[in-house]
């Protein structure tokens, strides 16, 4: 296959168009806890705030104009519901799970032995694979 200098110029003009956009998606920050045992850990991959990261993840509202990134499955809002807990919290606590919640490095990091979150300034997200806007 010969390339062409016509090709390979068209070929870099498309790369030098994109590089802008690729140069502007801030890295993905990995984040990780645990039990205080070490028995159980968990680990979140935040994502920009607002955006959706993958095929099976998307953008949901419900009727109330609260908007989350999350799986299909993600019907319910995971952010706080005035009980101060997460989604994520509220459902380990279903299970029996006892929640905890501190800061490290100006972000909030909560536990749940089963589960976790994260919030890094308005923007949250769970080891569940669902983020949200933090609501004071």
């Amino acid at each position: 296959m010969r390339i062409t200098l016509h090709t390979l110029a068209a070929l870099l003009g498309v790369l030098l168009a994109v590089a802008p956009v690729l140069a502007e998606r801030p890295e993905d920050e990995r984040v990780c806890g645990g039990s205080p045992d070490g028995k159980i850990k968990w680990c979140i991959t935040l994502k920009a705030p607002n955006v959706c990261g993958g095929p099976d993840e998307g953008w949901h509202c419900d009727e109330v104009g609260q908007c989350w990134c999350g799986p299909e499955t993600a019907l319910t809002w995971p952010g706080d519901d005035g009980s101060g807990w997460p989604l994520v919290a509220r459902e380990a606590m279903d299970m029996g799970e006892r929640c905890k919640i501190g800061r490290h490095e100006g972000r909030v990091i909560g536990g749940c032995t089963v589960a976790g979150w994260v919030c890094r300034g308005d923007w949250c997200q769970d080891s569940a694979g669902r983020a949200w806007e933090a609501r004071k």
